[in-house]
């Protein structure tokens, strides 16, 4: 068995729009899927974990403000 942990960060609209998608992507391939407060634990077939935690941050302009210099660079490659 494997585990993966997955952090995704949303700064805009409804961050149950991620565990929405998240549900609709992996419903037909998850053995499980279990959605609790900002964590999404999604069993494989093979037992292999992937764990999302969304994170909200909305109210925090400065952490937005830091990673903004970044994206260029992610994008870019």
């Amino acid at each position: 068995m494997e585990k993966a942990n997955v952090t995704l960060y949303t700064v805009i609209g409804d961050p149950n729009r991620i565990v929405k998608a998240i549900q609709e992507r992996f419903k037909e391939m998850a053995e499980e899927l279990v959605c609790e407060d900002e964590t999404v634990d999604l069993t494989l077939p093979d037992g292999t974990h992937v764990i999302f935690s969304i994170k909200h941050r909305r109210s925090k302009p400065d952490f937005i403000a830091s990673h903004n210099p970044v994206w260029p660079i992610i994008f870019r490659r």
